[in-house]
Parts: structure tokens; C-alpha cells; sequence
């Protein structure tokens, strides 16, 4: 039981992170004409800036050492993914239209991990993860209001996210979190940055910079945890 309360109180804290993220994105978003591309890139950069502040150059080389570098680019992908259609979604829709999309993901989790991991859930957990859905369903209102095509972005983040978790979940019997992390934050960097450069804005303020930069500790933060 202590282990699982542990769990449950990093998810919680691995949530609110996210939440930072996609507010901050948000907020740069709707107030700066920096693209979103170079967003992306600049995310993923500052979590390696991050983890190199943290735990020393020295540490870093060590974290590209994987005994499953297959699932650790699959993972990276799916990061990469996940955070391009999540950043272009929030650019069009309000934050709580795009979180209720995202909370779908338990669903899509919990369904794809008795065949992919083979860990059932049971008929409670079935049933909490079901009436969620319906949560989402009424924030959501389909068929009710105009439906954005910045959804289609956000259902596509969701669904990424979710094969992002379960990869994670195989990869944890592989490699250590920190060579996870690692991983997907090199990939999204090098994958990304030709689209940032080409696109590049040069930021007008040290408090846009330093936004930018929180994007890496909040990102790195709530995967880690």
C-alpha cells in the first residue's frame, strides 16, 4: 500500500506539471508570434539544459546506454508526437477543451493494457475509468457546439500519449527513467530543431526566454515523475 500511495502522489504531481506545460504554452501561444514549432524544439532543449544543471555533464553520456533502443525511439516518436498535436491544439481551443480531450487517455490506456501488457483492471477501475468518459462527453458536448478542427490535433495527442505510456511501461523493465527521459528529449531536439531554425523568432523579452525554458523543467519534470 505505501508504494501505491507513492505512486498515486507522483502521478498527482506529474499531472500538475502537465498542466503548467500546457498553461505556459498556452499563454505564449495567445500572446507572442513565436511558432509553434519552435516551441516544440525549445522544450525539448531546455530539458536537457535541465537535466545537465541537475545532474552534471559528466552523468549524461551514461544515459545513452539502452538495452531496448528499438522501444526507445518508438517512445520517442510517440513524445514527439504527442507534443507537436498537443501545442498545435491549444493554439486553437480553449485549455479545458483540450484537457477533456486528454482525458480520455485512461480509457485508451486501460483498454490497450490487457492485450499489449497483459495487466487487467477489473470491473471498479472499469467502471470509475467509464463514468470519466462520460465527464468528458459532457465538457466536450458533441454534436452540440462547433467542432474545431484543432480537435482532430488534440484526439491525435491523446491517442499518442497513451501508446507513450504503455511504451514507457515496457521500456521500465529495460532501462532506468532517466535513460527514458533522456532518450525522448534527444530525439524531439535533433527531429524538430529544422523546423524551429527555418522558423525562427528571435524572443523580445528575458520573461519570454525564461518561459520558454520552464516549458524543459516542466515537461522533464512530469515524465520523470
Amino acid at each position: 500500500m505505501p508504494n501505491r500511495l507513492k505512486a498515486i502522489l507522483l502521478m498527482c504531481t506529474a499531472v500538475t506539471l502537465f498542466a503548467a506545460l500546457d498553461t505556459t504554452a498556452k499563454y505564449l501561444c495567445a500572446t507572442t508570434v513565436i511558432p509553434v514549432s519552435q516551441i516544440v524544439w525549445v522544450r525539448f532543449v531546455g530539458q536537457i539544459l535541465c537535466m545537465v544543471l541537475v545532474l552534471g555533464p559528466a552523468a549524461i553520456p551514461k544515459f545513452l546506454k539502452t538495452k531496448n533502443l528499438t522501444l526507445q525511439l518508438t517512445r520517442s516518436t510517440l513524445m514527439l508526437a504527442t507534443t507537436i498535436c498537443n501545442f498545435v491544439a491549444i493554439t486553437y481551443l480553449r485549455l479545458d477543451q483540450t484537457l477533456s480531450i486528454t482525458f480520455l487517455t485512461p480509457l485508451i490506456v486501460a483498454a490497450l493494457a490487457v492485450p499489449l501488457l497483459g495487466e487487467h483492471i477489473g470491473w471498479h477501475r472499469a467502471a470509475a475509468i467509464f463514468v470519466g468518459f462520460l465527464g468528458v462527453l459532457v465538457v466536450v458536448r458533441p454534436g452540440v457546439s462547433t467542432v474545431h478542427p484543432a480537435f482532430i490535433a488534440a484526439f491525435l495527442s491523446m491517442l499518442a500519449y497513451s501508446l507513450l505510456i504503455i511504451v514507457t511501461r515496457r521500456l521500465s523493465a529495460f532501462d532506468t527513467s532517466l535513460v527514458t527521459l533522456f532518450y525522448g528529449t534527444v530525439v524531439g531536439s535533433i527531429v524538430s530543431a529544422p523546423f524551429a531554425i527555418s522558423e525562427w523568432l528571435w524572443p523580445g523579452s528575458i520573461w519570454t526566454w525564461a518561459l520558454l525554458l520552464a516549458l524543459g523543467a516542466f515537461g522533464g519534470g512530469g515524465h520523470y515523475l
